[in-house]
């Protein structure tokens, strides 16, 4: 599995440092959020993944990747002071409904 996110991490480097240079600038700004991508956004996360996929179906796990987008939305919104627009809440609202329906347990019919 990790293979390929090795490569893909190889390239991304090379065509990264080929079109914006390879020059970094370690500063506290920079160190605080290669942590936070590294230890919040990539570990969490992964840590969360196999939590749920051990603890229930992977079908239904998968259905929580719909959430990846409305948490970065979140963090944008109250960490960056980026504006939601209501059509975003709207969006976010079917998302999340979306899920819940995914993941419910459906009712037995009844037969009449």
């Amino acid at each position: 599995m990790a293979a390929p996110f090795l490569v893909g991490g190889a390239v991304l480097t090379v065509a990264g440092g080929l079109t914006e240079g390879w020059s970094v600038d370690w500063n506290g700004r920079f160190v605080a959020a290669l942590a936070y991508a590294s230890l919040i956004g990539t570990a969490m996360s992964w840590t969360l993944w196999f939590w749920l996929v051990k603890s229930g179906e992977a079908s239904r796990a998968a259905t929580y990747i719909f959430f990846v987008p409305l948490v970065s939305v979140a963090i944008g919104a109250l960490l960056l002071g980026e504006s939601v627009a209501p059509t975003l809440l709207a969006g976010a609202a079917l998302v999340a409904l979306g899920v819940y329906l995914a993941n419910r347990t459906p009712r037995r019919l009844r037969r009449t």
